[in-house]
């Protein structure tokens, strides 16, 4: 069995059912995830899944973009301005990066082990100063940041990351997120993450490595259950 990743685990958190589709079905990179994928690139080097990239300009349709295609079909293509656009976001990113921050390793695969399971991630940043993860995010305001991390489940990954450098003889004294908008003029949020922020990371992984275990247990793997939902109380509370 190959070692289990925070993406991975994180869909138990909506389904045992998606976390089994998910291994059998990885999901596609959307062109956001993509471009994501080239900001960190520019921020932080070639990572450990690094994947080559080219460059095309045209329209992506007739028998030169097959072509094309076909003779790249091990890289991923971007356009020039999808890839200017990742170089503007990397750059207010660094721009941004604070002093004290610059230290530690950049995309490095850390391994544990939890009980007999085989646990494995790749921080952006990690060193005994801080644990750093950088988001390409719509939702970096200040105002917006808190909820919209908890949503996301940003506290559990960090969380997954601070137990892998701890099993590795690391404890991050910070642990921190830095948080760029995707569009003009690209700001940016440099967030700690509070010691209860993490706790509640830390107690979202046992939950759902627990479940993980009792669904190997048991090789049943539901949906979202099968009581009744009376939604009637909500609708009510939304009229007040």
């Amino acid at each position: 069995m190959s070692a289990l990743h925070w993406s991975q685990l994180r869909e138990m958190d909506t389904s045992p059912r998606n976390y089994q589709y998910r291994l059998a079905n990885p999901m596609e990179p959307t062109r956001a995830m993509l471009i994501g994928t080239l900001v960190h690139e520019f921020v932080h080097g070639e990572g450990p899944y690094h994947r080559p990239w080219v460059i095309w300009d045209g329209a992506r349709r007739g028998n030169i973009w097959t072509e094309f295609k076909e003779l790249n079909h091990d890289k991923e293509i971007y356009t020039k301005a999808e890839k200017d656009l990742a170089f503007d976001i990397a750059d207010s990113v660094l721009s941004a990066w604070p002093d004290d921050l610059r230290i530690g390793e950049s995309e490095k695969t850390i391994q544990w082990k939890i009980g007999d399971r085989e646990c494995e991630g790749t921080p952006d940043v990690a060193g005994p100063e801080a644990l750093i993860d950088l988001k390409v995010t719509s939702a970096a305001h200040p105002r917006r940041i808190d909820r919209h991390a908890r949503t996301m489940g940003w506290h559990g990954q960090m969380a997954w990351y601070r137990r892998g450098l701890i099993e590795n003889g690391i404890d991050p004294q910070r642990v921190v997120l830095v948080c760029v908008e995707p569009t003009p003029p690209f700001n940016v949020s440099v967030c700690d993450m509070s010691t209860d922020t993490l706790e509640a990371g830390r107690r979202m992984c046992e939950r759902l490595l627990k479940r993980l275990d009792e669904c190997s247990i048991a090789d049943e793997w539901p949906s979202y259950g099968k009581t009744l939902i009376d939604i009637r109380d909500d609708y009510e509370e939304m009229a007040l």
